[in-house]
């Protein structure tokens, strides 16, 4: 597994708007998992979900686990924007390492469910 850590993923508000790869050595699978960070709106990391990244990396998956702006800093819909800019760069980064840009799944816990439903409506 490779990691690649603190990705930014804008040119903009770069210290925010970072995520991790967890890239497999054997891509058994060409599916993207995609986790969002946050149980609420003013907390979380991308690092909540080392565990879970490491677990379906080891499967074969590409993993990205992405942070975004925060509350109070940041209201909304400052973290739909950056999701979206998030979700755009994951796809092109995964068609580069040989993954379907559109075999993606979204997950996220609480604030990080929510804003995960609002990326598929949109």
């Amino acid at each position: 597994m490779n990691l690649l850590q603190d990705k930014s993923y804008s040119k903009n508000f770069q210290e925010a708007r970072v995520l991790d790869f967890y890239i497999p050595q054997e891509k058994t699978k060409k599916d993207i998992l995609v986790f969002i960070s946050s149980s609420n709106w003013q907390n979380g990391d991308k690092s909540d979900w080392q565990q879970t990244a490491e677990y379906f990396c080891q499967k074969g998956y590409l993993v990205a686990c992405v942070n975004f702006r925060l509350t109070p800093d940041w209201s909304f819909p400052a973290q739909i924007e950056d999701l979206r800019l998030a979700i755009s760069y994951i796809k092109k980064q995964a068609s580069l390492l040989g993954f379907a840009s559109y075999r993606l799944t979204i997950a996220g816990v609480a604030a990080g469910a929510y804003l995960a439903l609002l990326l598929a409506v949109i």
